[in-house]
């Protein structure tokens, strides 16, 4: 389950300085995100043939994502363009619904889980521009653009022994595999942007 709130403010401008028009907006907007994921681990065993163990977790999480949209306009001709954001957005559920399934089923050790802990796509990104239309139907352009991206989400798999997943041993029991034996770990993650 994921409630969002949120609320912004924004101005608008259009002006002249001298001969330029400049016009654009400035705005800022607060996002509140809490999500709560009920999941159920699956080891079908002896101890518990039904091999389902319910978890849940809950976390919540703001962002303040100020922006700005500048348009300058020297003259009709010719158009500068510059923009500046900060941005979030917000994995997909699937991602967050972090139902666990460990196989030891034919010699093959496996867990494969979600992540209800992800944090957003988070990044920082300016764009600039020049614009010029000699004629009507015609556009010369050029543009530059950075983005910084904080955080991004990835699915990674990686060998390690059951104990450093974090799960209960008890749910090993029955299946002659102890928490020290390698299994290959297949989850969602927040990895470093770029």
């Amino acid at each position: 389950r994921e409630e969002d709130r949120t609320g912004y403010l924004m101005a608008n401008f259009d002006q002249g300085l001298g001969t330029w028009r400049v016009r654009g907006d400035l705005g800022v907007r607060y996002v509140e995100t809490r999500q709560t994921s009920t999941f159920y681990t699956n080891v079908p065993t002896t101890v518990n043939p039904a091999g389902f163990v319910q978890t849940t977790v809950e976390r919540a999480y703001d962002d303040t994502l100020p922006s700005m949209n500048l348009v300058a306009e020297p003259n009709d001709k010719l158009l500068i363009r510059f923009s500046a954001a900060k941005v979030m957005a917000r994995p997909a559920l699937g991602n967050l619904a972090a139902a666990t399934t460990v196989s030891v089923a034919g010699g093959s050790r496996s867990v494969s889980t979600g992540n209800a802990n992800l944090d957003p796509y988070r990044a920082k990104t300016a764009d600039f521009s020049v614009e010029w239309y000699p004629k009507p139907g015609v556009i010369l352009s050029a543009g530059l653009f950075y983005k910084k991206i904080s955080t991004y989400v990835q699915t990674i798999t990686t060998v390690a022994p059951y104990s450093s997943t974090g799960l209960p041993v008890s749910l090993l029991d029955g299946t002659g595999v102890n928490a020290n034996d390698d299994f290959s770990i297949t989850n969602v993650i927040n990895t470093p942007g770029g």
